[in-house]
């Protein structure tokens, strides 16, 4: 049987080297394209991971603090979070926009409240209430929905207000739910929020992102009404709208 010798054609395996070069280039090309695209991308992040409400001297779950063995410390009224820059570019004109869902706040409250532990007065702009002679707003149209700040650079942290509505919303509901529970409550959830930020790139885009607030609280029922008592232990944490990734919308 007579061997057969396969003659191979150098012209075609050249081609077909220089076809896998090129495509080699253009896919480096696009790393490096995508890379230097995140250089400058700014990626905003909240945080205040540990807090805890403690009762007023009437026994009113009003002040917060940042742990319960801080003796002496009565918290604060106010509550700051913190804004990082996680990204790698500048964030220039930072905006952030609290999308507060009253009525989903008032709705959770008044389901809570069936047995008329709170006084409410609803009227057009806002729902008060009055719990043991101390009143709480739900602001229907907040005015302190938004925050126009400055800048950060990449790993710079700056403090951002919490809306008094969402404060006294999370003190005040969970104090109704644990009067109507037996037991100490543990729960996880999600605040009626919707935090929208904006900031401009070094190459003048928008970056767009909308973040929720979610929840981790014990809450402690022997400690109701109880001056100085802490009556609520929790973890806020802050996520994308889908999923634990942030969306981004780039607007020229």
């Amino acid at each position: 049987m007579g061997a057969v010798i396969g003659v191979i054609n150098w012209d075609a395996v050249s081609s077909i080297i220089s076809i896998l070069g090129f495509v080699a280039v253009l896919l480096t090309l696009a790393e490096m394209k995508s890379q230097r695209k995140h250089s400058y991308k700014p990626v905003l992040a909240i945080k205040k991971p540990y807090f805890v409400i403690q009762n007023n001297p009437q026994g009113i779950p009003s002040m917060w603090k940042e742990k319960f063995d801080d003796e002496g410390h009565e918290g604060e009224l106010w509550i700051d979070l913190e804004l990082t820059d996680i990204g790698f570019g500048t964030a220039n004109e930072i905006e952030i926009n609290w999308g507060i869902d009253t009525g989903k706040m008032v709705t959770n409250i008044d389901s809570e409240n069936s047995k008329d532990i709170y006084k409410k007065t609803d009227i057009s702009e806002r729902v008060h209430y009055t719990y043991n002679n101390y009143g709480f707003t739900i602001d229907k149209e907040s005015t302190d929905t938004k925050q126009e700040l400055g800048h950060l650079t990449s790993g710079s942290s700056m403090k951002i207000r919490l809306p008094m509505t969402v404060k006294n919303y999370i003190s005040f509901y969970y104090l109704a739910k644990t009067k109507n529970q037996k037991w100490n409550i543990d729960e996880k959830g999600i605040v009626p929020l919707r935090i929208k930020t904006k900031c401009i790139d070094i190459s003048g885009k928008e970056i767009h992102q909308e973040i929720l607030m979610k929840y981790d609280l014990f809450v402690k029922k022997d400690e109701i009404d109880k001056p100085h008592a802490n009556i609520v232990f929790g973890r806020l944490y802050f996520i994308g709208t889908k999923g634990y990734n942030i969306k981004m919308i780039v607007r020229r």
